[in-house]
C-alpha cells in the first residue's frame, strides 16, 4: 500500500539545509520505492511531503540514503546532534504521478 509520509522540519532547518541535502540524495540517482517528493515552506518551516510505494520503502530510504545525506551536510560528529523532523505517514488510496 502507498504511504504518504509528512515531514515537518525542525525550526533552524533551512530550505538550503533541504535542498544540499536533495542534492545529495539525487546524485545516487532515484529511490527505490519514492513515487513523488514536494518541499514547501509554510510559515518559515520547511516541510516535506513525500509518497512512497510502502512504508518499509521510506523506512529503507530513510536508514540508507537520508539519513547519511544528512550526517553528511549538518550533522557533525555526533548523530545525536541531528535536528529530527515530525512525521506523520498515512496510507495512501489514491496515487497519481505526473511528470514535472
Amino acid at each position: 500500500m502507498a504511504v504518504l509520509c509528512i515531514m515537518k522540519l525542525p525550526p533552524g532547518v533551512t530550505l538550503d539545509n533541504v535542498l544540499a541535502v536533495s542534492a545529495e540524495i539525487a546524485a545516487g540517482g532515484p529511490p527505490t520505492g519514492g513515487i513523488s517528493h514536494a518541499v514547501i515552506v509554510d510559515g518559515g518551516q520547511v516541510q516535506i511531503f513525500d509518497v512512497w510505494e510502502s512504508e518499509e520503502a521510506f523506512e529503507a530510504f530513510s536508514r540508507d540514503r537520508l539519513a547519511p545525506a544528512v550526517q553528511k551536510l549538518m550533522g557533525g560528529s555526533d548523530p545525536g546532534e541531528l535536528p529530527l523532523p515530525e512525521v506523520q505517514t498515512f496510507e495512501a488510496h489514491d496515487v497519481m504521478a505526473i511528470g514535472v
